[in-house]
């Protein structure tokens, strides 16, 4: 059961910064894309990194040559009660995982 409902979590990372990426996004996200965006942002995340935390979200997909895509919402809610400290995220960047 997620700690956050939808919109607490959305406004969670909307006050910590740094995922309008995700907010604003496609509905389906490559583990590459999220990756990508995680490093852009200085969170970190490698792809097998992103991979692994895909396997644990419920509405993850495999489509075939295209692999694991995670729905929008999963990620919204996964990084939401992932990133530990949102004091320090303006100092230090945020941590996910």
């Amino acid at each position: 059961m997620p700690v956050y409902d939808l919109v607490t979590a959305e406004r969670r990372l909307r006050d910590i910064g740094g995922f309008d990426w995700l907010l604003g996004g496609a509905q389906w996200w490559s583990a590459k894309d999220v990756s990508d965006q995680l490093q852009q942002q200085g969170i970190g995340g490698h792809k097998e990194t992103v991979l692994r935390w895909f396997k644990t979200l419920p509405n993850t997909k495999d489509f075939g040559g295209l692999g694991l895509r995670a729905k929008r919402d999963d990620l919204v809610l996964f990084f939401a009660e992932q990133i530990t400290d949102v004091r320090s995220v303006g100092e230090h960047g945020a941590q996910a995982g």
